[in-house]
């Protein structure tokens, strides 16, 4: 192999690791997500928010997650569910690692079609992710009782 084969070949696979990295990630998220929303109400509206995020965009996504709220309104599906789990994700985009996911974050995300694509992206990959945890949980539930 030459030497621009071999950096080549080294390049995709450090573009590979970091992917296989961000995916391991996704997965632990999802498992603790999937947890915060084993409540059946909470899924349902996981589930809708799912349905959002592909139809309609990731800054309805957000509006559709701060109007979901239970317990007299003093738990919310944003706040206390979906925002620290995306917050975890946000620090794979550096321009936006230490921003507050606010109504501003989303509208400066907006200014870059990439970053915007890129976190809509892990956001669905932990959403499904965390769609089969829930799916996995109540299987085994089922086979307890």
């Amino acid at each position: 192999m030459s030497q621009n084969q071999t950096q080549l070949h080294h390049d995709k696979y450090d573009k590979n690791s970091k992917n296989m990295r961000l995916d391991a990630v996704i997965q632990d998220i999802s498992s603790i997500l999937a947890k915060k929303v084993s409540d059946i109400k909470k899924g349902k509206d996981l589930e809708k928010a799912i349905g959002v995020l592909a139809q309609d965009g990731l800054y309805a996504f957000y509006v559709f997650c701060l109007s979901k709220t239970w317990n007299k309104g003093n738990e919310s599906l944003w706040k206390d569910v979906v925002e620290p789990s995306i917050k975890s994700l946000v620090r794979y985009i550096p321009p936006y690692q230490e921003k507050t996911l606010d109504e501003n974050f989303f509208k400066e995300l907006a200014s870059s079609l990439h970053n915007l694509l890129f976190l809509r992206e892990l956001i669905q990959k932990l959403l499904v992710y965390t769609r089969y945890h829930l799916k996995a949980m109540s299987a085994v539930e089922g086979e307890n009782g």
